[in-house]
């Protein structure tokens, strides 16, 4: 993380409601000798709301001391964008639930106002990776208006081909289609006039 005395725990949580005690209980422990802003992230293996799980199937015991812990430690989650849950039991009629999560000090995020926590798609795993972007400014655009007359034009899908052009090195997914879809609308634009 960046600047001096910023903390970094990356967590996974264990399975078993003992283990899931005795680890929140080391967390609190280790945010005690590291004071200052901190960020902790990963798998929770606990939800701390009913609206985290897609069914009533709850264990409110263990929910609660996972919101003792949020509270105790005055940390806050970072809003999730992307999705609203993040693992899967990958059934036919699947259990999801959000257990994987990002919390933040006051003091982390004033450091870091911009940053925005996003939910990306995997085949690999029954886990939605996590993806923190600490310098995420969004600027309004001019509007791109599609005009429905371009597409019985001859030279349209050429067009397109020719602006779907993107640096192979940008690999975040949501990043590449914003510069394939500003490529296609600036060329489109200059195109159709």
């Amino acid at each position: 993380m960046e600047g001096p005395g910023c903390w970094l725990s990356v967590v996974y949580a264990p399975q078993e409601d003992e283990q899931k005690i005795i680890f929140l209980e080391e967390l609190s422990d280790r945010r005690i000798i590291c004071p200052g802003p901190w960020l902790v992230i990963g798998d929770f293996n606990m939800i701390l709301n009913a609206a985290d799980k897609s069914n009533n199937r709850l264990d409110r015991r263990m929910m609660g001391k996972f919101k003792r812990f949020v509270d105790d430690n005055g940390i806050k989650e970072l809003s999730l964008h992307g999705r609203k849950f993040t693992w899967s039991n990958e059934r036919e009629v699947p259990t999801l639930t959000k257990i994987d999560r990002a919390f933040v000090s006051v003091d982390w995020e004033l450091d870091h106002p911009d940053c925005l926590l996003q939910a990306l798609s995997t085949s690999t795993s029954d886990h939605y990776p996590l993806y923190l972007s600490l310098e995420e400014h969004i600027q309004p655009r001019k509007r791109f208006r599609f005009e429905l007359f371009w597409v019985k034009l001859d030279e349209f899908l050429d067009a397109v081909k020719e602006a779907w052009v993107c640096d192979e090195a940008i690999t975040d997914p949501f990043h590449r289609l914003d510069i394939l879809l500003r490529n296609t609308a600036k060329y489109l634009t200059a195109w159709g006039q």
